[in-house]
């Protein structure tokens, strides 16, 4: 009886949530086309065009080149930090390089499992935070 409580047990207890499927989770989390605009951030209402240079895949290291359309004088540096949600943890911090006024390169952005994952994005000014966004993805 021991035995049987034990397997039992150790089969409900695994960490992995529940997941849904790709297509469903693309489906809810796939913000609405509106231009060529992959997602805005909501105080300051910017456009953020994301292009994957590589990625996204959770077997390398990945490439994203975020473009902001609209006043750049609202910030002077972005932030970025990877997140899990159905996990509750990140990854490794990323490497950020600006490559103009409105565009910048996020390198050695490491997926360390597939799953649904959030680029958190976080524009400042002087120090503080101006607008916060997250661009959800599933990473195969």
């Amino acid at each position: 009886m021991k035995k049987l409580f034990l397997v039992l047990l150790l089969a409900t207890a695994c960490a992995r949530p529940d997941y849904i499927t790709r297509e469903e989770w693309l489906r809810e989390n796939t913000p609405p086309a509106s231009g060529s605009c992959t997602l805005n951030f909501p105080q300051t209402q910017l456009c953020v065009k994301a292009e994957w240079l590589t990625g996204p895949n959770s077997s390398e290291a990945n490439v994203l080149v975020i473009t902001l359309d609209g006043d750049s004088s609202v910030y002077d540096e972005m932030s970025a930090l990877l997140w899990m949600p159905s996990m509750g943890h990140g990854s490794a911090p990323v490497q950020i390089t600006r490559l103009s006024a409105t565009q910048f390169k996020i390198s050695n952005v490491y997926f360390i499992m597939p799953g649904d994952w959030e680029v958190r994005l976080t524009l400042k000014r002087s120090g503080q935070t101006v607008d916060q966004a997250a661009l959800g993805l599933m990473v195969p």
